[in-house]
């Protein structure tokens, strides 16, 4: 073996037993935030990431490995200073957005994750490590910090630091969920109220990020937002419990069964679909799977106008409401046949054939003509 090869595999194993913790960061909505004020946006990231790289400096505990556009990789001596740099970038944006309205705010997000790293010559970092903390981040919405078990872990008490449990997250190209944890400075991570144990017989929903039929980062931005959307209008029921689009979207580029994915998410309906389009115009086929008998219970397909399908009281509200009454309606059904096992459900299917949830999809059908319903029958 060539003595070049032979010592860069012994510089490598070397490097990799040195743990390091990892942060990636990126702007939340960016490609929005640059098409509102490419000059403005850009000068105030550029601006912030040079005062993180001259604080990091000061502080000789990190540094920044890697500019990405809108994106930064850092690597850490302890996973104390990779939280407390985290905590810090989190509070100079708010103050760098003070004053700004709204639409032109700069959120970040940040993933982090601490292991064994492979270091090059030209000091950037290699690994799953490095990937794992990746992944994290895109479980982390805008302004919040992801982190994984071992980061838990491995934090001492010293730390004004407190983590929130998300349980068991699937993450893209893994095969094992991975255990993450919302992380807070002290005092500031919400309250938590306990749960009634009535909610834990409501049926439980999971919406699963629709796939696109094209490969494009775009395509996949709009799958998220369809999810995301159709979540906050379900998590508004006092009649479902609705699992959080942290957990379901690591399954967006997994090929899972349904029985998989349910079990995975605890869920008894999930909500699945795939769409082609782009930020004009967008043919959506989505279908709602009872995870216990494998079915099919609702499905639906619409070709309509982006815009129209996302406004806040748009076609994709209204298929929300849709889902909602067909989920409540088939929990009714299955009470009625135990109630009365003889009927068959006759009566309550004719409740559902012209029924509530109905009212939700003729919404639809008036919002977008080329709208149709495929309706499955229940047994």
């Amino acid at each position: 073996m060539p003595a070049a090869v032979l010592d860069s595999r012994q510089t490598a194993r070397h490097l990799a037993q040195q743990p390091t913790a990892v942060l990636f960061m990126d702007v939340a909505d960016s490609v929005r935030l640059i098409e509102a004020d490419e000059a403005g946006v850009t000068a105030r990231w550029l601006g912030f990431v040079d005062q993180l790289e001259t604080e990091l400096a000061a502080r000789s505990n990190g540094r920044i490995v890697k500019r990405m556009g809108d994106g930064l990789l850092l690597e850490f001596a302890s996973v104390e200073g990779a939280i407390a740099a985290a905590f810090d970038a989190t509070a100079r944006i708010e103050a760098m957005n003070a004053g700004l309205p709204p639409e032109q705010r700069i959120q970040i997000r940040m993933g982090v994750h601490v292991g064994k790293v492979i270091r090059s010559a030209e000091r950037d970092i290699y690994g799953k490590q490095v990937s794992l903390a990746a992944r994290l981040m895109t479980l982390a919405r805008a302004g919040q910090i992801v982190t994984s078990a071992d980061v838990r872990d491995a934090v001492t008490d010293g730390v004004q630091a407190e983590f929130e449990d998300l349980g068991e997250c699937y993450l893209k190209n893994l095969a094992r969920p991975v255990r993450a944890f919302l992380v807070h400075p002290r005092g500031t991570s919400p309250q938590l109220v306990p749960m009634l144990v009535a909610e834990d017989l409501l049926p439980t929903v999971a919406v699963v990020p629709f796939t696109p039929k094209s490969d494009s980062a775009g395509q996949y931005a709009l799958g998220e937002v369809f999810a995301e959307d159709i979540i906050g209008v379900l998590s508004r029921s006092s009649d479902l419990n609705v699992i959080s689009r942290l957990s379901t979207s690591g399954f967006r580029f997994q090929d899972q069964p349904l029985d998989v994915v349910g079990k995975a998410l605890n869920a008894d309906v999930v909500l699945s679909g795939s769409y082609a389009g782009d930020v004009s115009k967008v043919a959506l086929n989505v279908e709602l799977a009872e995870v216990r008998s494998g079915r099919v219970i609702w499905a639906q397909k619409f070709r309509t106008d982006t815009k129209i399908l996302l406004e806040q009281d748009g076609a994709l509200r209204d298929l929300a409401h849709g889902l909602h009454e067909a989920i409540v309606d088939r929990r009714r059904l299955e009470a009625e046949r135990r109630e009365h096992p003889l009927s068959g459900g006759r009566g309550l299917r004719g409740d559902i054939e012209g029924g509530r949830h109905s009212r939700g999809l003729r919404r639809v059908r008036d919002l977008v003509p080329t709208a149709t319903q495929t309706r499955v029958d229940l047994p």
